[in-house]
């Protein structure tokens, strides 16, 4: 392939596929490449510890805990929704926007959990593109509220009705924690797509 196919090549495939080529090659690193003690040493560096970025100390775990997943169930439920309302998205809104549209709703949500944890006086760490993942579709729904889903593959559901549903439950699971879920992240991912689509409403 020459020089010049390559590039039109890379950049044909879109920032959703590199998206979820970047989610994939962190994941197979850090869960099957590297030895266990290094992996300790990445979680520690890259996971998202509130108390670490509270400090200051790790800022930029906001960012790199985006593409860390905590088991393959993990990974592949984020990626298939990424996959389906990125590309419609990035369609959209065009590869840029759409990348500064995924990340603010990421760091939206990683700052969320940051605060939730101080409030609810526990500290674990968290991981995952939850947060992004449930901006982007908060942002789609306001895009194509009627467009048609199938709740876990079974029931027929608009999807702005799917939003709202996700969100009460975060709510609840956050009012009521301990299913090892990060449902403030989710809440300021989404808090953002919200704050998003009334913008570009206005």
């Amino acid at each position: 392939m020459r020089q010049r196919d390559l590039g039109g090549f890379l950049r044909g495939c879109g920032a959703t596929a590199w998206l979820i080529a970047a989610n994939v090659t962190v994941f197979v690193v850090l869960d099957f490449l590297l030895p266990g003690d290094l992996q300790e040493k990445a979680a520690r560096l890259l996971f998202l510890w509130p108390t670490d970025v509270a400090s200051g100390r790790a800022v930029w775990q906001v960012l790199t805990s985006l593409f860390c997943h905590a088991g393959f169930m993990h990974l592949l439920f984020n990626l298939l929704f990424l996959s389906w309302v990125g590309k419609e998205l990035e369609a959209l809104y065009g590869s840029r926007r759409f990348l500064l549209l995924y990340f603010l709703c990421g760091i939206s949500g990683s700052l969320a959990y940051v605060a939730g944890s101080h409030l609810q006086h526990a500290f674990p760490p968290a991981l995952g593109a939850s947060g992004a993942v449930m901006g982007l579709m908060v942002v789609y729904a306001f895009h194509y509220p009627r467009q048609q889903v199938l709740f876990y593959g079974i029931l027929p559901m608009q999807v702005r009705w799917l939003a709202v549903l996700y969100i009460v439950l975060d709510v609840s699971g956050f009012v009521h924690p301990g299913g090892g879920i990060a449902n403030a992240a989710h809440l300021g991912g989404a808090a953002f797509g919200v704050a998003w689509a009334l913008w570009r409403r206005r």
